[in-house]
């Protein structure tokens, strides 16, 4: 899969989500974003994470109904659970996000 940075506008579903990693204690943001495919008038959810700094400032000022601007890249996440199963998704990693203004 070829990677390259684009620029997604949507809605926040449900309210973002921070948390730190155990070893760094690195911030991290998640959300999910509700996309319109240009043309077609259907709605896609996509996941949404943001890291360090950006996480956090990002979590100060967002909230559920916003919409926004994120730039990064999608990318494929899979692991195998505890229950042995192998999960794969679509995750958006933003390296940069702005909150869109009337």
């Amino acid at each position: 899969m070829e990677e390259s940075k684009e620029i997604i506008k949507g809605r926040i579903g449900k309210a973002p989500r921070l948390s730190y990693t155990k070893k760094h204690q690195t911030a991290i943001c998640r959300f999910e974003l509700a996309t319109e495919v240009k043309g077609v008038g259907v709605t896609v959810w996509r996941k949404v994470v943001l890291v360090g700094k950006l996480a956090e400032h990002f979590m100060a000022r967002s909230k559920k109904g916003m919409s926004v601007f994120v730039e990064g890249m999608e990318r494929l996440v899979n692991f195998i659970n505890e229950e042995g199963r192998q999960i794969e998704y679509l995750e958006f990693r933003g390296e940069s996000a702005a909150i869109e203004v009337n």
